[in-house]
């Protein structure tokens, strides 16, 4: 099953959408954000899971394109 980014974070390629979707999330850096993904990586956190699937935080929060963009 392939998997989309949500649209939130699909924007936030760009650097000034990142910026302001930081206070959404109330952050105050990428290196936060990227911790956080680094965690749910190494297994420290866990996403939701279901019988026979489970989310993605980093494919659904575009996280390798975040802010990336001018």
């Amino acid at each position: 099953m392939g998997y989309s980014p949500f649209e939130i974070f699909a924007r936030a390629q760009s650097k000034r959408y990142f910026e302001r979707l930081m206070l959404v999330l109330g952050i105050t850096s990428k290196s936060e954000f990227d911790a956080l993904m680094v965690e749910f990586n190494e297994g420290k956190r866990q996403a939701p899971r279901w019988q026979f699937d489970s989310i993605h935080p980093a494919m659904l929060a575009n996280w390798e394109k975040l802010s990336t963009a001018a």
